[in-house]
């Protein structure tokens, strides 16, 4: 509905359970802060070259990343702030899960929520139970030093050849890979 709309501000009532697929796509945004507190967010909701986020924060309530049900057989697209400029990412989900299409297995590829993303610096917080698969699978991020205290990080929650962490320390609170 949004799709290359120019925005300047942004904010969601906390009655906001989904955010759809596609609503701001290709959208031209320039925000200061954006916080998401719906218990879905929608693939490609905001994805595109033009969208510059300083703190990006996916609250607590955050519960599913929604993936598209148009891809082809066997691939899997959630791609929510895919291409997406965020200068700090503050990642609060309690439990974040990607969503899966019934009976669509991995036999090609998987695009993540932050596929292509440009990410100046990621925060979790304390109370964060798991980092979901292809959470940040093929994004930018470069940062000096990062602690994850996290008990459960998803198959490619942070993978990629443009992640670069000078430290990486692990802490005990991690038990599943």
């Amino acid at each position: 509905p949004f799709c290359q709309a120019q925005v300047g501000a942004l904010e969601f009532d906390t009655q906001v359970s989904v955010i759809p697929e596609n609503l701001f796509r290709d959208a031209v945004m320039d925000l200061d802060t954006l916080e998401i507190q719906a218990e879905s967010i929608g693939a490609y909701a905001f994805s595109g070259r033009s969208i510059w986020i300083r703190r990006l924060v996916l609250g607590e309530k955050v519960k599913k990343l929604l993936e598209f049900p148009g891809g082809p057989s066997g691939y899997h697209y959630w791609c929510q702030f895919s291409q997406t400029s965020v200068g700090t990412l503050s990642f609060d989900s309690l439990s974040m899960e990607t969503e899966h299409g019934q009976g669509r297995s991995y036999i090609n590829y998987a695009y993540g929520a932050f596929y292509q993303a440009k990410i100046g610096e990621l925060e979790i917080g304390a109370g964060v139970q798991k980092i979901p698969e292809y959470f940040l699978d093929q994004a930018s991020l470069t940062q000096d030093s990062l602690t994850l205290s996290v008990p459960e990080i998803g198959a490619y929650g942070l993978s990629g050849s443009n992640i670069s962490i000078g430290t990486l320390m692990i802490g005990a609170e991690v038990t599943t890979f």
